[in-house]
């Protein structure tokens, strides 16, 4: 199985087939920061990530 396959999965067929960790390296882009002093985190992907995960249940 691969990557695409499982983040493609429902919570019902991760449970069965175990859950992916997905881990972000970066900086104060992957924070969230869009300006000096402004972070905006409901656009960041791994938000972006979480929120599709989550209305796919």
């Amino acid at each position: 199985m691969n990557i695409r396959e499982k983040i493609n999965m429902n919570r019902s067929q991760l449970e069965e087939y175990s859950p992916i960790n997905i881990v972000a390296f970066g900086e104060s882009v992957t924070h969230g920061a869009v300006a000096n002093g402004e972070n905006d985190y409901e656009t960041v992907y791994w938000n972006r990530l979480k929120q599709l995960t989550l209305t796919a249940e």
